[in-house]
Parts: C-alpha cells; structure tokens; sequence
C-alpha cells in the first residue's frame, strides 16, 4: 500500500476459512451462514388459516351481495402493491363495485377521522391494508356508522393500542411460522389467493406482493420467499399492459427472472416517486392501464421521477446545512447541542414526501438516529401540528422507546428502523426531553460495529459465471437472506480508473500463482495510487453478471480491498 494507513477492520469469516472450492460447497455454505430456520407449509398455525379464510369469505359475501366496498392503502410501495393485489382480485372476479383511497402523506398516515368523514360515508365495508391496527376511534367511528372495518396490517401494536375492529389480521397475533414475516403485501395476497384460486391472478399478484416485500425490506423467508419465487417471472410470462411497458422502458434482468436489485433500483422508485410527490394515484393508473395508454402513463411517471431526484437533492443540502449551523454553535465555548444521542431537525421547508428519506441519508451522515419534521396548520382541525420521520442508526431502537409517550402523539407508527409520527406543537420539547433523557441510558450507547462478516473464501477457478447463474437461483438477497459475501487472495496484477459523471470507479486485476486473472469492480473508489504492482492483497467481493453486446458475463463488485496480512494464510 502507497501510504501508512493501517485497516483496523476485523473481516470476519462465517465458516472454518478453508477455501472452497466446488459449487455445491458454495450453495450449502448460503443457508449454513446464515443459520436460516426453514419454515414450511405445515408450520402455519391453524388459527392464522382460518382467519384469513374467515376475511375471504365475509369479502366474497359483500361481493355477492354487490355491497360497495372501500379499499384503503397507504402511499408507500407496499401500501400501494396491497391496493393493487386487492384490485386485480376484483377484476379478475368482474366485481366493479369498489373504490380507493390513498392518503397523500400531507393527509398523514393510515385510518382518520377525518378521511372516513370525507370519503367512507358511502361504503359498506372498509378494508385497510398496510395500516390501520392501532385504528382505535376509527375503528368506533365505524361501528357507529355500521360500516365493516377489515384492518390487514403488519405493524406491531400494544395491548392498549390494539383496534377493536370486528376482523383483524397482523402477523404478529401468532407464534414464529411460514408466514410471520409478511408485509402488508403479502398479507393481501394470501387473502385474495382464498378469493382468486387462478394461476394466473396468483402468478400477478405475486409480482406485487414481491414490490412490498423489497420496499418493505421484510426477511426474505417463508411465505414472503415463496412470492418471490412467482413474482420474478410473473412480469415476462404475462401479457398485462403495465408489464410490456415495464419491460420494454426499464433496464431489467435478461434472464426472465427479476433478482431484488431489479424491484430495489427499477421498479418500486416509479412507486415511491409518485407517493412522494403527491400522486401516487398515477402508480395505481398504470398498473391498471389499457395497452393503449400504459406506456405514456409509464413515461409520465418515469418524468415524476426523474423531479423526485431534484428535490431530493435539494433537501439533501436542506439538511445537511441545518447540520453545518448546529456543529458551528456546538463548538463555540459554553455551547452545547442539547440533543447528542440523536439529531432532530426541524424546518417548515421539509418535503412532506422526502422526510424518511432524507432522515435516512443524514443518520448515516452523523451516525445518529434521526427525527425530521415540518409544523403546519391543519385546516380540517383548527390546530398547528408536527409531523415528521424517524430513521434508527446502529440499532438503537427508536420507536421502541417512543412508544412509551405514545400519547403525546397523535399518530405513532411504522418499523423499528423507519417510523413516522404527527405531535402537537405543545409536545415537541416533551418528546425530546424525554428521548434525549432515555438514550443517554447505557442500555442505549452506540455501539460502532466495525467488523465485517463473509460467507467464505473461494479458489480462483470457482469464481466464475455458471457459480454467478447458480446463486441467482437462490433470490431474492435482502433482509434475513443477505447476498453472499466472499474473500479472495492474490497480488495486483492491474488497476484502471474510469471518471464517469458519476464519479470514479477502480477496476483492480487481481492474479494468482497460477496466472489466472479475476478483475474486481470497486465503485465509487479511486485505488490508482492506492497499491503498487505485485503487491499482495486480500479483497472482498459479491457476484452477478451483466449484460455486454447482448452476452452475459461475470460481474464482480467489490467491497473493501487491502494489503495482506503476511500473518494471514494464503487460500490459495
């Protein structure tokens, strides 16, 4: 190496360290990892079976009785693939006699009050999905108005903040099984499949079940892995109008089977720009085209999101100097930022539609939990509220301890990792005080993990294509299934750079007592000046393949790259 820095970073490797060196090695090595219990069939608890068909067939009976039924989703991409898995069903079935609604997120998140008011008045039946268990005075406001609430929802609850909806279905009212992972989505789909016994409507459906299930980052097991394994093929085996336009615009895998990079980087950004934008109707649109519209319907959402990333940007560099201001009084004497454990930010120019977003981008920047908001006066109320996103850093569990004052808030809820909230202005410095209060607990120190785990250590010559193809077959990669990870030895034999608008990225040759070459792709990296020729390294890649002049090829991506520890044994 070309300078003196030493890499303190513990690389970790999960197996023995032997190398191994055939493909079954390999595929057995992916689930021994990561310890992974394999659920079937048979391990879905009886009551959950029959909950779901006891949903179905009081839908199948207001579907009979052409009762109006009201679908309501949420603006993220599972909320929204929920509404459309409900949507298909009911084509499919020649039922027309639905609506839907979508909240924008100016209107807040799930079940209200006020949007029951405004839009349910006319129905007989309510379904939520993605939302909707912690729908309390929704839930009486219902009854009251002899309306049938249905709340399909993944999200956790208490005891006390339960909904007393008369049908319920949450994953989380039952012990560990196939199907405690589910999203929203995919809570839809095992509904409709009792409504729908088609291959075909299952087949499509499942391909946006597996939206939700990538947007959602829920693990990658059980029932959820099962709708991926249908949702990847579905779009190349089926001719539905949004899925030719799919195919033919967006850059996706070549092989008929989508991996989740595809639904990751692809299609579920069309999703979340029209939700953060403020219309995601014209996801639900599209999806539901005619062949002569889908297309520029696909367009105009392809523009939308090309204007997400703009603003994006531009409340990126919001934050970042709201971040800039606070350090510059933190380091002048007698001045300290209040909030140390965590950062929040408050500024009434926030997009309501970027706040998680960029709550995301700015824990990372500070390695801090974060809270984003924005105040505004709701004019329905009459009164000046907060509402904002939450982003948890390093595992510190954010919500977790929120939900102890969960009565300062008017709305509470989401993930451990993504959550979003509504408070009353009065209850800011409550909220704070209390969560500056808590975090400064030694049960919740920061705890900087640097150590980096692997799957294994490979020989040269099984890194090759046909090993990329066969982990392909073992998508998706994600949360509770991460994409393997490997280790490899050898001396650089070339490195190249290449400037892009992107920015630089390093192409290193790495090569073997046996003179076999395997080139690394580090992105985002300029390693010219970083190592000599010759000089032995130790690097950590994934694998894929790409597509050029039409023929598949190995691609490999690289994650760190350093000197060889002369202490360290040589896999090859």
């Amino acid at each position: 190496m070309k300078n003196d820095e030493k890499d303190l970073t513990k690389w970790i490797c999960l197996n023995d360290e032997k190398p191994l060196s055939t493909v079954d090695e390999v595929i057995n090595n992916l689930y021994q990892t990561r310890g992974v219990k394999q659920y079937d069939k048979s391990d879905i608890p009886t009551e959950l079976k029959e909950n779901a068909k006891k949903i179905a067939k009081t839908v199948l009976e207001d579907m009979e009785a052409d009762k109006r039924i009201l679908l309501w989703g949420d603006y993220d991409v599972d909320g929204t693939s929920s509404v459309l898995i409900w949507v298909y069903t009911f084509m499919f079935k020649k039922y027309t006699n639905f609506g839907i609604h979508i909240p924008e997120r100016t209107d807040g998140y799930g079940l209200s009050i006020y949007g029951l008011n405004r839009f349910a008045k006319n129905y007989d039946t309510v379904i939520t999905m993605d939302n909707g268990i912690t729908a309390g005075e929704e839930a009486i406001w219902c009854k009251q108005n002899r309306i049938k609430l249905i709340v399909t929802d993944h999200h956790s609850f208490t005891k006390e903040n339960r909904t007393t909806a008369p049908y319920i279905f949450n994953p989380h009212d039952y012990e560990e099984n196939y199907c405690s992972d589910l999203c929203g989505a995919s809570i839809s789909h095992l509904i409709t499949t009792q409504i729908a016994q088609d291959v075909d409507i299952v087949a499509s459906t499942a391909f946006f079940a597996s939206m939700g299930i990538i947007g959602d980052v829920v693990p990658l097991k059980g029932y959820n892995r099962l709708l991926f394994t249908l949702g990847r093929e579905a779009l190349f085996l089926q001719n539905i109008p949004c899925f030719i336009a799919l195919r033919k615009k967006l850059k996706l895998s070549n092989n008929k089977k989508l991996n989740a990079v595809d639904f990751a980087f692809g299609i579920n950004p069309l999703v979340n720009a029209c939700g953060r934008m403020g219309n995601i109707r014209k996801a639900v649109n599209f999806f539901c085209a005619k062949a002569d519209e889908a297309e520029t319907l696909l367009k105009g959402i392809m523009t939308l999101n090309v204007e997400r990333r703009m603003v994006e940007k531009e409340q990126t560099e919001l934050a970042l100097t709201k971040i800039k201001l606070f350090e510059s009084i933190a380091t002048k004497p007698k001045n300290q930022l209040k909030h140390k454990h965590y950062l929040h930010l408050v500024d009434p120019k926030f997009h309501p539609g970027m706040m998680g977003l960029i709550a995301g981008k700015v824990a990372e920047v500070i390695n801090k939990p974060v809270l984003l908001m924005r105040g505004y006066r709701q004019p329905a109320e009459s009164r000046y509220v907060y509402e904002g996103s939450g982003r948890c850093y390093n595992g510190i569990p954010l919500l977790s301890v929120l939900r102890h004052i969960e009565h300062l808030f008017i709305k509470l809820g989401g993930h451990e990792q993504a959550f979003g909230f509504m408070l009353l202005e009065r209850n800011i410095d409550r909220v704070t005080d209390y969560l500056d209060k808590e975090l400064r607990k030694s049960i919740y120190k920061q705890i900087v993990i640097d150590d980096i785990p692997y799957d294994a250590n490979l020989t040269f010559p099984l890194i090759d294509l046909p090993l990329a193809q066969k982990l392909r077959d073992h998508e998706p990669f994600g949360k509770g299934f991460t994409n393997p990870v490997y280790r490899i030895v050898g001396r650089i034999y070339e490195i190249r750079v290449s400037e892009t608008k992107t920015g630089k990225h390093s192409f290193v040759h790495i090569i073997n007592e046996e003179t076999q070459v395997r080139k690394i792709n580090f992105f985002f990296k300029d390693l010219e000046k970083s190592f000599e020729k010759d000089e032995k390294v130790e690097a950590l890649f994934s694998m894929g393949t790409s597509m050029f002049i039409n023929q598949e090829q190995l691609a490999l991506k690289g994650l760190e790259i350093r000197p060889l520890d002369e202490k360290v044994l040589s896999v090859e």
